[in-house]
């Protein structure tokens, strides 16, 4: 049997029919424009940014993470008929567009890009607004000061990062949160600065 397929099937490589588009493409918005099913509209556009998600939560974990759950809700509130199709199709074109501007949120909170996610996590232990954003930038600056080439195989290089994060930390923060939100940093650095 074996040999009857071996010989009358072959296989010649795999051919792309169509090829994927990103949503940061304007060509996303026209391929779904393109759609005339609502349903298929939206199942489109949750796939997409499932993907796109998944993809950047290591960039950015607190803000990829915080629109994954929008969208999980969107979804689960379908499901449960507490929206209508058009609703759906507006909160999920909302998340579309924060996805697609995370700078936006970064200008609201007065830090740039590059800081954001830094800004973010150090955010989730400290909720006193007033001078986060100088703080975020000042362990931005300490992690970036000691990513050198091959950092991340450097132990001393990472204990100078804890140290720098404990010491600008320390008067916000102590004990497990302290020691949390700072190996949490230095990871968050070990995915944004490639050594």
């Amino acid at each position: 049997m074996q040999k009857l397929i071996d010989e009358h099937i072959k296989v010649e490589g795999i051919e792309q029919l169509v090829e994927p588009t990103s949503i940061f493409s304007s060509k996303f918005d026209e391929e779904v424009a393109r759609i005339t099913s609502p349903e298929a509209k939206a199942s489109e556009m949750e796939h997409a940014m499932k993907h796109v998600l998944t993809v950047k939560m290591d960039e950015n974990p607190v803000f990829y993470e915080s629109l994954m759950e929008r969208l999980k809700r969107i979804i689960e509130d379908y499901k449960q008929k507490c929206i209508t199709e058009a609703e759906r199709l507006k909160l999920l074109q909302a998340v579309l567009d924060d996805i697609r501007s995370p700078e936006r949120f970064a200008l609201q909170q007065g830090v740039e890009l590059e800081v954001f996610p830094f800004y973010q996590l150090v955010q989730t232990k400290i909720s006193d607004e007033v001078g986060l954003s100088s703080l975020a930038q000042e362990i931005y600056s300490a992690l970036k000061k000691h990513a050198v080439v091959d950092w991340q195989q450097k132990e001393d290089a990472k204990r100078e990062m804890r140290r720098d994060i404990k010491r600008l930390l320390r008067s916000e923060l102590s004990g497990n949160d302290l020691q949390d939100l700072t190996t949490q940093l230095v990871d968050l650095a070990a995915r944004r600065f490639p050594g």
